[in-house]
């Protein structure tokens, strides 16, 4: 797994999320912005929804970190 395309696939999907919202964002919409096809968004993820987690995921994990940093 390219690190890079995953990372570019998460900050993507994340602006379009800020701008859209979650329920308002397709896959269409991320396929569009990143320029990749659905196969190739899927070798990273199983489902929309699971993007979506991943995101958030990395958001409980911040808040986790600041926590206990602070």
């Amino acid at each position: 797994m390219d690190q890079n395309t995953f990372q570019f696939i998460l900050s993507t999907t994340e602006q379009l999320i800020k701008e859209k919202g979650c329920q308002q964002t397709t896959l269409q919409d991320i396929m569009e912005r990143t320029g990749l096809s659905k196969g190739a968004i899927y070798h990273y993820v199983k489902s929309k929804d699971e993007l979506f987690g991943k995101i958030l995921l990395g958001y409980m994990e911040e808040l986790n970190h600041s926590f206990h940093e602070g």
